[in-house]
């Protein structure tokens, strides 16, 4: 009987594809029910982390990087709302400010800064509303092991770069 392909396996897909043999992270199989993703000990910063000390420039070459491709799904030059399979990302260093202090925000972060570590490392804390950001089961439609394959100072630098998108 055919099974209909997850969007993560589209996606992975699609990532290796351009990536010319370059395989992205194998995304974790979707739960049950969304949980957060433990961190390893010493090697990734909490989501309470202070603000990172991350390269800019260096986390704009990753967010379009074949390794992690960000770009495959948000769109950086359109503002949030919007975005067909993940949230636009134009505007979100001002929107990310308006969601940590809504009712409706669901995550630990207490600053900007904070809110991108728990994304990127904890993407089921908080899920942006929007058609089709995530999977059948609720959770969320974004890569759920950054936290194994980027390094802390990937991390900050993605940070670092997600902070200039006003």
């Amino acid at each position: 009987m055919f099974q209909p392909i997850s969007r993560a396996l589209i996606l992975a897909l699609v990532v290796f594809l351009m990536g010319c043999g370059t395989p992205p992270p194998t995304p974790a199989p979707p739960s049950a029910a969304p949980i957060a993703t433990p961190m390893p000990p010493a090697t990734t910063a909490p989501a309470t982390a202070p603000a990172p000390k991350g390269d800019a420039a260096n986390g704009a070459k990753l967010f379009v990087a074949n390794k992690i491709a960000c770009d495959g799904c948000h769109d950086a030059s359109k503002p949030l709302p919007g975005g067909e399979f993940a949230p636009n990302l134009g505007n979100i260093a001002t929107a990310a400010e308006q969601i940590i202090k809504s009712p409706a925000y669901t995550g630990k972060a207490k600053t900007v800064a904070e809110y991108f570590r728990e994304s990127l490392l904890e993407p089921n804390l908080y899920l942006v509303p929007g058609e089709g950001y995530t999977e059948k089961d609720g959770s969320s439609g974004m890569t759920q092991d950054f936290a194994k394959t980027l390094t802390p100072q990937q991390v900050d630098d993605l940070i670092a770069y997600l902070l200039t998108l006003k």
